[in-house]
């Protein structure tokens, strides 16, 4: 491969910035977000996506009020709402019912994307994928941020970024668990 090739190429590669101090552990685990210390991608979110998946765990004592995003995209963000967790597109729709939300649990959450139908499943401590919902999306994108949406809205828990992805059409991974230091 040519030197210029490998050049272009990793221009190209989308990646998660590391803005402020959030803190990593060694296997590219992030916590402690705030509204200085978050996760954000070095590109807009392509229209072609066709699938998301996030795994975060939950602090070990859920809040029971407030609003707090694991993953923002624009206006379509997921969050931790009401002790639920929920996709928030015009509205709060639920992917994990309270009843399901427990304090120090490690959720994966999975999005498949046609065209604007989002449909939902979510796996709990490593267990089986759960059909959770399906909606009608306004696709309103943006870049990505982790960690946080807007101020006062940080995730209080961790988000691995190993088992975090975007795939495009054709099964393509736009975004895979890289970071970078902040920019």
């Amino acid at each position: 491969m040519s030197m210029f090739y490998e050049l272009l190429m990793r221009a190209k590669e989308v990646y998660a910035i590391i803005k402020g101090n959030p803190t990593e552990n060694p296997s590219g685990v992030f916590s402690n977000f705030t509204d200085d210390n978050y996760l954000i991608t070095n590109e807009k979110l392509p229209e072609d996506v066709t699938e998301v998946q996030v795994e975060f765990t939950m602090m070990s004592t859920i809040p029971s009020s407030g609003t707090q995003a694991i993953f923002n995209a624009g206006l379509t963000s997921l969050t931790l709402y009401n002790k639920q967790v929920s996709m928030y597109d015009s509205g709060y729709k639920n992917i994990i019912l309270q009843s399901d939300t427990t304090g120090g649990s490690t959720y994966v959450v999975r999005c498949l994307i046609n065209g604007k139908s989002l449909s939902f499943s979510y796996s709990k401590d490593g267990g089986a994928f759960i059909d959770s919902l399906n909606f009608t999306t306004r696709n309103n994108y943006n870049v990505v941020k982790f960690g946080i949406a807007s101020a006062g809205r940080s995730f209080k828990g961790s988000i691995n970024l190993n088992n975090t992805f975007i795939k495009r059409i054709g099964n393509r991974y736009w975004f895979k668990g890289k970071t970078k230091q902040g920019e």
